[in-house]
């Protein structure tokens, strides 16, 4: 679990990247939105590591994306750091809710 706090284009960012089974990656970050509110998202998706470049690829329907904290402050890195480990110290659950989704889709095909 690598952590990275950092300030980005709306302010203060975190992202935490989580390596699963199956060469999936789940990225956790928190930032502040267009509607002015923090929020924590998690994405699965797969990671290609280059020599000079990093990309995440996350299939829009199809891979798990959900909203697990949303909330209107302001955005500084107290703020979204905290955010941030709240939704880290859920992780088991997040990762249970992971698997039932990923079970349900390959029942479904």
């Amino acid at each position: 679990m690598n952590t990275q706090i950092f300030k980005g284009r709306d302010g203060w960012e975190a992202t935490t990247n989580i390596d699963l089974d199956g060469g999936q990656t789940a990225q956790i970050t928190t930032c502040k939105r267009y509607n002015g509110k923090i929020e924590t998202h998690v994405s699965v998706g797969t990671i290609k590591r280059d020599a000079n470049f990093t990309s995440f690829t996350h299939a829009i329907f199809s891979d798990y994306s959900k909203c697990f904290a949303s909330d209107k402050m302001r955005c500084t890195d107290k703020s979204v750091n905290a955010q941030h480990q709240f939704v880290l110290n859920s992780w088991e659950t997040i990762k249970a809710d992971i698997v039932v989704f990923y079970k349900n889709k390959s029942i479904a095909a």
